[in-house]
């Protein structure tokens, strides 16, 4: 996976995502612009995915064989397709737009996972209760485009 990753870099650089506001609140839209660090060519299909993410901790085993993982919930996804197509360095940005939930439980929570850590028994969601992500993916020839970017979406109660 780490030597996957390093490839990645190594052909397409650091990409950057450009938020249009900051921060998004759910009921609204998201709206950004994905920049590849690098060309990323002519691709078959790109794909963006923004999903709602919740750490939970389980224990699978008893005794000395008992192990915790954590294992990442999507509590929300939703999914932005473009066909064939082409992206290389100079092009405007890869635009994109979601209708976000309206659903306040969503919102980007985020704390000390040490306190949660002290209840290693119950199998319970972590210190970062949830949080967002924006995947794009770009099939192409080879090695495919991959990159993910955490994104800040909340209640818009405090408003």
């Amino acid at each position: 996976m780490a030597i996957l990753k390093s490839w990645r870099y190594l052909k397409f650089g650091s990409s950057r995502l450009v938020f249009q506001r900051v921060p998004y609140i759910l009921g609204e839209s998201f709206e950004a612009q994905l920049i590849p660090g690098r060309s990323i060519g002519e691709y078959d299909k790109m794909q963006f995915t923004l999903r709602c993410i919740q750490p939970v901790r389980q224990i699978i085993g008893r005794g000395k064989e008992r192990k915790i993982l954590t294992v990442f919930q999507p509590l929300y996804a939703d999914r932005l397709e473009l066909g064939k197509g082409q992206w290389r360095t100079g092009m405007p940005p890869l635009a994109m737009k979601f209708t976000l939930p309206d659903q306040k439980e969503l919102t980007t929570k985020i704390s000390s996972p040490m306190a949660d850590m002290q209840e290693e028994e119950n199998p319970q969601p972590l210190g970062m209760k949830c949080y967002w992500e924006l995947e794009a993916r770009a099939s192409i020839p080879g090695l495919d485009y991959k990159a993910s970017f955490l994104v800040p979406i909340y209640d818009g109660a405090g408003k």
